[in-house]
């Protein structure tokens, strides 16, 4: 015999809410479930199957996942539960979430789609090679002043790119930044800033980054990234935070009154505009740093020219190439030509081009 108990979910939704710890369990149960040997129906999302773990955050777990057709090796991101059974989180990420999937840049990170599968989201995105900046800064210290700026100007690029879709990154910091190999920069985790309210480990790993007025729990906008980035440029190159953990301020409120290091002092011969460029980016209040990246990129250009730091790729437009091969009989050959044809034309309406090329066995 058996008794089953039934549980409505706005019941299950109370439960959360008094006792927290349950939405971990949740994830737990789900990393369990994702974690077993056999690649089954268990580890499918939507056309996606998940094969490995590579690593978890605060915010969410990351696998490696392959499409189950294609064959394409992507990153399966899984957001979760203290974030996504967060209102005000689900909220924001909702109204967001098809911006951010649409992005096409190259320090932006591809969002191929979103899936809404156990009570959380799975990003399903462009599978990365490298390492992130954090990882990067944790081995070497001090960059090299022009990598270091190469960083700053592709990270400005993308974040303009960004806010011009009216997206704001909110916890830019050197682990969302990854460098991949030929040290393209791709700003990676939009969306997934935790609130002050969900009281998320993330929000205290970020907060060295975060600006005032984020601390402080007022508005924020475009002018909040570039201070993030401000205290990147400062970790890079001085090989500290200009804040460490231990002289963090115990009140908030102290936050705003606090004196931004002059990082001359800790690296002579550091060139005028890049410490301009800390010192405006970091300045506490947002109406005099810089107002939007592409200001903050157009200070760092001479810099850029300097050291020898131009990027062919036009900003926004990448070129990709996919490859299909079709197996067929020849007796089928002319409805393969119907079907090319078809394939091309709703190819054209996306601006793209098919080319095909006929191989004949050796």
């Amino acid at each position: 015999d058996l008794e089953l108990w039934g549980l409505t979910r706005a019941s299950f939704d109370a439960i959360c809410a008094d006792h927290p710890e349950m939405k971990g369990f949740l994830t737990s149960l789900l990393i369990d479930r994702f974690s077993t040997n056999r690649h089954s129906e268990k580890r499918k999302i939507g056309k996606y199957l998940i094969t490995d773990l590579m690593e978890e955050s605060s915010n969410s777990v990351a696998y490696k996942g392959v499409h189950r057709t294609l064959n394409l090796p992507v990153t399966i991101k899984m957001i979760r539960h203290e974030l996504s059974l967060e209102r005000e989180f689900e909220k924001n990420f909702q109204k967001e979430a098809r911006t951010f999937v649409r992005f096409m840049h190259e320090n932006v990170i591809q969002i191929y789609s979103m899936e809404d599968r156990f009570r959380t989201v799975f990003l399903i995105m462009e599978r990365l090679e490298g390492e992130s900046l954090k990882s990067l800064i944790q081995r070497w210290k001090k960059l090299p002043l022009p990598r270091a700026v190469d960083f700053l100007a592709q990270a400005c690029n993308g974040l303009d790119y960004a806010h011009r879709q009216g997206i704001v990154h909110r916890t830019i910091n050197p682990a969302n930044l990854f460098i991949s190999p030929g040290d393209r920069l791709k700003i990676i985790d939009f969306g997934l800033a935790p609130t002050r309210e969900n009281k998320s480990p993330g929000l205290f790993e970020t907060s060295p980054y975060l600006a005032p007025e984020q601390l402080a729990g007022e508005n924020t906008d475009q002018r909040t990234d570039l201070y993030s980035l401000g205290i990147i440029a400062y970790e890079m190159i001085t090989g500290a935070r200009p804040f460490p953990e231990d002289e963090q301020p115990s009140s908030e409120k102290s936050i705003p009154n606090r004196e931004f290091p002059d990082s001359a002092k800790k690296v002579p011969g550091l060139p005028e505009l890049l410490r301009r460029f800390i010192q405006k980016a970091c300045d506490r209040r947002p109406e005099n740093r810089f107002q939007n990246a592409r200001q903050a990129r157009k200070h760092l250009q001479p810099l850029v020219e300097d050291y020898g730091l131009q990027r062919q790729n036009r900003p926004g437009e990448i070129e990709k190439i996919a490859t299909l091969s079709l197996l067929y009989q020849e007796k089928d050959q002319l409805a393969v030509n119907e079907l090319m044809e078809e394939f091309s034309m709703k190819v054209k309406k996306l601006n793209a081009d098919v080319k095909a090329v006929d191989i004949k066995d050796a």
